[in-house]
């Protein structure tokens, strides 16, 4: 793997996993704080979506369909640490990066 790739993919879990943390101890997760954490961390959109790839609350643009089958490593495929595998979708001129964490 790029090393490159890996050092973001490692920043880009460690504030996956804090958005977790927060959920797990009780935060409430509105379009609105999804914004500010997309805004801090530089993402182009953050989701929450269900097992089933339905979006429960999502911020900033994105037409992404999650309950196509190429999502299930994002839905349904997690390691022992809650993680999910970070991986890519080329669509023409951009290159879309997923990330996912077990809540």
């Amino acid at each position: 793997m790029n090393s490159v790739i890996a050092i973001y993919d490692r920043q880009f879990q460690s504030r996956v996993s804090a958005m977790s943390f927060l959920v797990k101890n009780g935060w409430e997760i509105t379009e609105e704080h999804l914004s500010e954490i997309r805004e801090i961390n530089g993402a182009l959109s953050l989701a929450l979506i269900d097992p089933q790839g339905n979006v429960l609350v999502s911020s900033g643009e994105s037409d992404t369909d999650y309950t196509r089958p190429r999502f299930n490593m994002l839905r349904l495929d997690f390691y022992e640490s809650g993680f999910s595998e970070p991986f890519s979708i080329d669509e023409g001129d951009t290159v879309a990066r997923f990330y996912g964490m077990q809540l």
